[in-house]
């Protein structure tokens, strides 16, 4: 029984590539892809980290991957991509060529890898009749990260740079750096501001509020079709299909003070 629920279970992965390899890894930990930007390069860090970002005013570190895996990286052009991630404790980014695909795909698909440690970073090998990818750990890419990152006085042994070095590229991911920048303290300073908002409604003679990031909208109750449900509380006048989400329908003062609300 076992054995037939894993072969049919399925998730979500995103699928990219690096130089020639393709790899993949759950989507769930995906936030975000945004194109290759100017970075900063600190010289106090593991090699494998090319350098910094800044995403939605948090500094994040972007890796290579081939160098983590302990691969020979190559160099990239401005057409790269970095796959915002959030693993449990961390967020990060990660430098591919190109990002192809978010795609379901069977677990039981899945095979052991060549070489696997309680260190390793590759979780499986995936392949089907028509495709193949090298599935990545996140996890343990994060525990990594964490551990290398310990000590600041790691010095690089070899700073190569695998950005484009020429001018007009570098002008470019200058250029995309600063509008990134603004883009996102645009939308950090918008989010921050809506904590604080309100709409106020009265509820018989009193005033009461709501903070606007929890409202999704505003319906006539005259208009909504609904659907009375036995066993359920007073207060609760039913459910209604909004948008074809079923959505529970209160008495909020028949809730709070026992009394029927006079609808229209």
């Amino acid at each position: 029984m076992n054995d037939f629920i894993t072969e049919y279970k399925e998730g979500s992965y995103i699928f990219f590539s690096v130089g020639d390899t393709r790899y993949a890894f759950d989507a769930k930990y995906v936030q975000g892809v945004v194109q290759l930007v100017e970075l900063e390069y600190p010289e106090t860090l593991p090699e494998y980290i090319l350098g910094l970002f800044e995403y939605y005013n948090q500094v994040i570190k972007v890796i290579g991957l081939k160098k983590i895996l302990n691969e020979q990286d190559s160099s990239y052009d401005t057409n790269a991509k970095i796959i915002v991630v959030k693993t449990e404790n961390d967020i990060f980014g990660i430098i591919a060529d190109t990002v192809q695909e978010i795609k379901r795909i069977l677990i039981s698909q899945f095979n052991a890898p060549p070489y696997k440690s309680d260190e390793s970073c590759l979780e499986a090998i995936y392949s089907d009749s028509e495709d193949s990818a090298t599935i990545i750990n996140l996890e343990q890419i994060e525990k990594r990260i964490a551990a290398d990152t310990k000590e600041l006085n790691i010095k690089r042994t070899n700073l190569k740079n695998f950005l484009p070095q020429d001018l007009s590229s570098k002008e470019l991911l200058h250029k995309r750096k600063l509008r990134y920048t603004k883009k996102m303290r645009e939308v950090t300073n918008i989010l921050i501001e809506s904590q604080d908002t309100f709409i106020t409604f009265k509820l018989n003679d009193n005033t009461c509020c709501l903070k606007i990031l929890h409202v999704a909208g505003f319906y006539k109750f005259s208009s909504l079709k609904m659907i009375k449900i036995p066993c359920t509380p007073d207060f609760i006048k039913g459910v209604a299909s909004i948008k074809g989400r079923y959505i529970t329908i209160i008495d909020l003062l028949k809730f709070t003070e026992g009394q029927e609300t006079k609808t229209d």
